[in-house]
């Protein structure tokens, strides 16, 4: 679980939507390997500057 949630960003509405799970003992779990991970629509490209 991520402190601050998904991006970090204090007062973001993303910011504790972590938390509630992390209270429950819960997590999120994500795919490791190059097969599940192309079961999702969405990807994201990171080139350095």
């Amino acid at each position: 679980m991520l402190l601050g949630g998904q991006d970090g960003w204090l007062g973001s509405d993303d910011f504790a939507d972590q938390d509630a799970l992390w209270r429950r003992g819960r997590s999120v779990q994500l795919p490791l390997g190059v097969e599940a991970a192309r079961q999702f629509p969405h990807h994201a490209v990171v080139r350095p500057d």
